[in-house]
């Protein structure tokens, strides 16, 4: 949709991206649109080739484009924000506050909501809904895989009155449910299925990946590693991704046909940016498949898991979901 927003308007863009993995992606893909001479990204680990920041099209993180002089912003008439539903932040105020020529401004998400404090500035910015996409009209146009959620319930009793360490306990050091993260993704590699594990630590993505053999762990902060480790499993390298939410959010996985999201939590957008990893439409992919878990060990987590699953019926629709 971007593509084409760009092609039909021709006017100098800024595209910005959240994370230096997603602006990697992106102008991988707009290079192929649009070729070389046309496209260049601004982050601090592109390559000095591709940092043009005169091209028709620059694709660049929001700290990079916020840095960006009142002078070249000034020559950018077309401005568009992937993950909108970050533009509550400062940074974002900043960047629209540089883009004083921007006439056209475009904001693309999968999730036009938030779940923490900034909820009330998201729904400022997007205003009123005009019209709704909904997952059954993306399963039946062919550019979603048919979702298929199953909630499995984790019994038992975990410590903790506040909430890191109810997680920590709960979550991330409760064995019999971290039993059940990798059986289920050893179930699903059995079946031949491409998975991709998600956690919230880095500690906990590398103890699960510790126990599933052949699996791949991707970290946040480490670029070339994220990158690599994402490109191996995409050309078949690798048939198990482990992760933190890293790669929840608009990183292209397009071979993965399950998750299992061990993350547990609370956060709506981070959960449902994560469920989309597997559903990407791809030949012979007929469903992507879901796991998620009710932790009923901690009455904090009871709570978090019940409105896990609210989101489900709501975002996915109560037809996705099926018993383990």
């Amino acid at each position: 949709m971007a593509a084409r927003i760009i092609d039909t308007l021709n006017q100098p863009t800024v595209w910005i991206a959240p994370s230096v993995q997603i602006v990697r992606q992106t102008f991988g893909v707009l290079k192929e649109h649009f070729g070389g001479d046309y496209v260049s990204r601004l982050d601090g680990s592109a390559k000095p080739e591709d940092k043009d920041p005169e091209k028709k099209v620059v694709v660049t993180t929001p700290i990079s484009a916020a840095r960006m002089p009142a002078e070249w912003w000034a020559t950018r008439t077309c401005l568009i924000i992937d993950e909108f539903h970050h533009s509550a932040a400062d940074t974002y105020h900043r960047i629209s506050a540089l883009a004083t020529n921007a006439y056209y401004r475009y904001g693309f998400t999968g999730t036009h909501y938030r779940t923490g404090d900034d909820r009330l500035a998201m729904e400022a910015i997007c205003s009123y809904r005009l019209h709704k996409i909904t997952v059954p009209y993306l399963v039946d146009n062919g550019w979603l895989a048919q979702p298929k959620v199953v909630i499995s319930r984790v019994n038992g009793s975990s410590g903790g009155t506040d909430f890191a360490t109810a997680y920590r306990k709960g979550i991330v050091e409760f064995e019999p449910r971290n039993e059940m993260v990798v059986s289920i993704a050893k179930q699903c590699l059995s079946q031949g299925i491409p998975t991709l594990v998600l956690t919230r630590r880095r500690k906990h993505a590398d103890a699960i990946a510790d126990r599933i053999r052949g699996a791949v762990v991707v970290k946040g902060g480490e670029n070339a590693m994220t990158s690599q480790a994402v490109l191996d499993f995409t050309a078949g390298k690798h048939e198990c991704l482990v992760g933190t939410t890293v790669i929840g959010e608009g990183v292209d996985v397009p071979r993965a046909g399950a998750l299992v999201y061990a993350c547990g939590g609370n956060d709506g957008v981070m959960m449902m940016q994560s469920y989309f990893r597997p559903l990407t439409a791809t030949p012979g992919k007929d469903y992507g498949y879901i796991y998620d878990f009710y932790d009923a060990q901690h009455s904090t987590l009871r709570k978090h898991s019940a409105r896990r699953i609210e989101m489900v019926r709501n975002q996915l629709g109560p037809d996705c979901l099926v018993r383990p």
